[in-house]
């Protein structure tokens, strides 16, 4: 049987760890973006040494909770 106290810490574990999941996800969001820019330097790198000219346009799209 669930009592008060234990329904509280279970709460309680549970903010923590979406804090946590926070803080993970806008990581990965920043290593996205950086991976995101590394490939569009990439293309524009190959398609010079193949004699064609492009544009890259780079956009980091926001997670949840991101307005």
């Amino acid at each position: 049987m669930t009592t008060p106290e234990s329904l509280l810490s279970l709460a309680a574990k549970l903010t923590e760890l979406g804090g946590a999941l926070t803080g993970v996800g806008g990581q990965l969001a920043e290593v996205a973006g950086q991976l995101e820019q590394e490939a569009a330097n990439l293309a524009e790198e190959q398609s010079k040494r193949f004699g064609f000219e492009v544009q890259v346009a780079v956009g980091v799209k926001g997670g949840p909770g991101v307005a």
